[in-house]
């Protein structure tokens, strides 16, 4: 289910019904699109809800960090709504006046990716959170020639004469951050926001990291300002996965297995090459490892970045737990 802040996904039963908790960009109308999928068969429809909570009484707290560095993002705005807070110098939020049950709050702060963050609330409490946010890329700047830009998994080509003057663009490979991943696995960011072209520019995403063939994958654009999140039209390109756009949206791009009731053993085919192997370890190094390292521990991390690089020959058994995240 796409169309909320986040996507749903649930399980129907022996009847048909089914139900579903969707969090909802509040005080206005959300667009839902609903997919059923069985071996066989796939229907959608769309549906429209609008969330109402006058006397919302609950308090939302948390913290926000830089996944890279773990340091405090001071003066990050915490929004639900209409309502907002601001970090302090130690990155803390207190939002007040939200509802009970899932909610999800926009983060935006200058020189980060716009983000999320969810807790569920129970008589107006509910767990402290940690979000996460992550950096802009250094901008780069694009002429009228155009040009190509590429990064693990993703490739980006500018045409000829899709810009008219030098134009400041940024690509930024994404780092796993929590809420958003749920959308799939993160592949780069295309800024700034409004953005136009005059010529398609095209966006190739190499699903191999995935594991899977490209006409089992699909790709979804997730503008974290708004909330919006849509299924990319793609085509596919030998293995690969091609979308064009005209204009950047502040959209993140994810990928991800098209079914949506894939079992769990078909997340355990194996590669069919080495190079698949090679992109999937690349891709975790580079998004998974920080987020480890910031929500859980060092330790962690550690054994994670040991794992991706092969290894460590050892006949010792060891138990890992980082004292913190325990504590939390």
């Amino acid at each position: 289910m796409l169309g909320g802040l986040l996507p749903a996904r649930t399980t129907s039963a022996a009847d048909g019904t089914f139900t579903a908790e969707v969090a909802l960009s509040p005080g206005k109308a959300n667009q839902l699109s609903v997919t059923a999928t069985t071996s066989k068969h796939t229907c959608a429809v769309t549906v429209m809800v609008t969330q109402q909570s006058p006397n919302a009484t609950g308090t939302f707290t948390g913290t926000v960090r830089d996944v890279e560095t773990g340091q405090a993002v001071q003066a990050a705005k915490v929004a639900f709504g209409t309502r907002s807070a601001t970090t302090d110098a130690q990155g803390r939020f207190q939002l007040s006046g939200v509802p009970d049950g899932l909610v999800v709050t926009t983060i935006s702060a200058a020189g980060f990716l716009s983000d999320m963050a969810s807790t569920t609330l129970t008589q107006g409490t509910g767990t402290e959170v940690t979000a996460l946010m992550q950096k802009f890329a250094a901008t780069t700047t694009v002429s009228s020639a155009g040009g190509t830009y590429k990064g693990t998994g993703w490739q980006v080509d500018i045409p000829r004469n899709a810009v008219s003057q030098p134009t400041g663009l940024q690509f930024t490979p994404l780092v796993f951050t929590g809420n958003e991943d749920s959308y799939g696995l993160p592949y780069v960011d295309l800024s700034p926001s409004g953005r136009r072209f005059s010529k398609p520019v095209k966006v190739t995403i190499d699903p191999a990291v995935l594991g899977v063939d490209p006409s089992a994958a699909e790709l979804v654009g997730v503008n974290p300002d708004t909330g919006a999140a849509t299924i990319l039209p793609v085509t596919v390109s030998g293995t690969q996965l091609v979308t064009t756009m005209t204009v950047f949206d502040g959209r993140k791009i994810f990928g991800r297995r098209r079914s949506a009731n894939s079992t769990p053993d078909g997340f355990c085919t194996p590669y069919t090459s080495d190079l698949q192997a090679r992109l999937t370890r690349a891709m975790l190094q580079r998004s998974l490892l920080p987020f480890l390292k910031i929500t859980i521990g060092d330790g962690s991390a550690r054994l994670w970045g040991e794992y991706l690089a092969g290894g460590v020959p050892t006949t010792v058994r060891e138990i890992q737990g980082d004292d913190e995240f325990l504590q939390k």
